[in-house]
């Protein structure tokens, strides 16, 4: 047998070296996707997603709700792997004490339900400062928010290391549109509810 290289010999003796090695590279990779996507969806999106003209508060508010249909399938998704997992199993009876049974399940509902409402409140904020021809960007932040969650379920199934992907696809838009939302209170007239700041602008 060729000997061992460095890299197998320190995986062997640190277990979690492995786990953290495949974390970044989905880290990584959630990044580079969602660069190239952003992207690819600025210079094309309007082709596909027009924007209706959207004037009034309350029509952005209503064209952001109706988006978060797709996060709440990721949600309706999690409760009902936990409620299959119970019907199918001996946690049934949640009394029983046999609850470490739907444990990643409840994990994973849990995970689902806080990142479905921080994404879902920082987009009716920032619809209330973007110009209405970057609203197409809310439709694109629930997109990435679904795709995040079902490879988030896929990663966690196969082994809880291989979930870093769907938890970058959900989590780091919501953290970008918290810090310009920060931006924009910070810094926009607060005259012009729909100004947008100097990154976006007025049409």
């Amino acid at each position: 047998m060729p000997p061992k290289t460095r890299a197998e010999k320190s995986a062997k003796s640190d277990p979690q070296a492995s786990d953290r090695r495949v974390g970044l590279i989905s880290i990584l990779v959630g990044i580079v996707f969602l660069a190239t996507t952003l992207y690819g969806f600025n210079h094309w999106g309007h082709r596909y997603l027009p924007v209706p003209h959207i004037h009034s508060l309350t029509d952005r508010i209503v064209w952001t709700l109706r988006y978060q249909l797709l996060g709440l399938l990721a949600v309706i998704w999690s409760v009902s792997q936990v409620s299959v997992t119970r019907l199918l199993t001996t946690a049934i009876n949640p009394l029983s004490g046999h609850d470490s049974v739907v444990d990643k399940s409840n994990r994973i509902l849990t995970n689902t339900l806080e990142q479905f409402v921080l994404n879902s409140v920082n987009q009716l904020i920032l619809s209330t400062y973007l110009s209405e021809s970057n609203l197409k960007l809310i439709p694109l932040l629930n997109i990435y928010f679904l795709i995040g969650r079902i490879t988030f379920w896929i990663g966690y199934q196969i082994a809880p290391k291989y979930r870093s992907f769907g938890f970058v696809l959900t989590f780091l838009p919501t953290a970008i549109v918290f810090g310009l939302n920060a931006y924009f209170l910070l810094t926009t007239n607060t005259n012009y509810l729909f100004d947008g700041g100097k990154p976006f602008g007025r049409i």
